[in-house]
């Protein structure tokens, strides 16, 4: 059975699922259906067992059941996945070293300020998290990080609402830097896959040395909407929720595919979009300002003006 040689490690919110999606047509590349197994974050399956005292997240825990979404790999070249925990997990790094030290790297870096807040917004779409405002939220992270009661029973698992965790590039990078050299990790800024996504493309097959002349359907995935009825949503949401990770595996069922569809029609109102004021994201950029200053030192970019901090 075929092991994975490439990872996308993330960020969330990222466009991590279109690149997925990209890779997955080129036919000298492999990318698993299920696009994020989590397999690697073994810290945040502990962490979820001891909230919940129970698996309600991480379907993948042995690697017979994670190479399984492998099996129908053939001769490609690039045998891949993409799993946004892996970032910011403090092991997923040393367990992918541990797997196979020769697997290639792959990291999407957006600005922290709106990773986070768009992370925060995708949480409140899920009902995974209670925080009235993007500003409460991060307000609150310090509480819950020293009172776990003050996690709301909701989330998906704790560390997902520590959102200076989730953005802290510059630690999270690093445990991967530290490990893989230099030539196996490949990182790109969210914006230049927004604003040149086939030039990025390519040089992510040339990474990978595979054909970069290789031209993918670029239709994005994961478009944002917003939610309707919000507070049925979340009865429906925290009662189907178990229902939908024993079943995961029955996803592309036409039954499913229209309960989904169903769903979507109900309580789903697409490409829905907020923003932050001019004012609300100056203050925002306070809490995040040192984060992209580390980056771009680490990056060699000056991330500073690229994404217009306030000096």
């Amino acid at each position: 059975m075929r092991k994975p040689n490439m990872i996308i490690i993330g960020a969330p919110k990222t466009g991590t699922t279109s690149l997925h999606y990209y890779l997955s047509q080129h036919p000298d590349i492999f990318m698993s259906d299920d696009k994020e197994p989590h397999y690697f974050c073994t810290d945040l399956h502990e962490e979820n067992d001891d909230f919940f005292k129970f698996n309600k997240y991480f379907r993948y825990r042995s690697e017979e059941k994670y190479l399984s979404i492998f099996q129908d790999a053939e001769k490609e070249h690039v045998v891949g996945e993409a799993s946004t925990t892996y970032i910011y997990s403090k092991v997923a790094a040393k367990n992918i070293h541990s797997f196979d030290p020769s697997t290639k790297i792959i990291a999407i870096i957006r600005d922290p300020l709106d990773l986070a807040y768009s992370w925060y917004n995708y949480l409140k779409f899920l009902t995974h998290e209670t925080a009235v405002s993007f500003e409460v939220a991060l307000e609150l992270e310090a509480s819950r990080k020293a009172d776990s009661s003050k996690i709301p029973d909701c989330v998906l698992y704790p560390t997902s609402i520590f959102y200076s965790e989730v953005v802290d590039f510059k630690n999270n990078l690093k445990r991967f830097t530290d490990l893989f050299p230099k030539d196996q990790c490949k990182f790109i800024l969210y914006d230049d896959l927004k604003n040149d996504v086939a030039a990025v493309y390519k040089e992510v097959l040339e990474f990978l040395k595979v054909d970069p002349s290789f031209e993918a359907d670029y239709s994005m995935k994961n478009v944002s909407g917003g939610a309707r009825f919000k507070g049925v949503k979340e009865k429906v949401d925290n009662i189907s929720f178990a229902f939908r990770q024993k079943f995961y595996q029955y996803r592309n069922t036409v039954v499913l595919k229209k309960a989904k569809e169903a769903y979507n029609t109900v309580f789903v109102k697409e490409g829905e979009k907020t923003s932050l004021s001019e004012k609300e994201r100056r203050e925002a950029q306070k809490w995040f300002k040192n984060q992209v200053e580390e980056t771009g030192k680490m990056l060699g970019e000056d991330l500073l003006n690229k994404w217009k901090y306030q000096s």
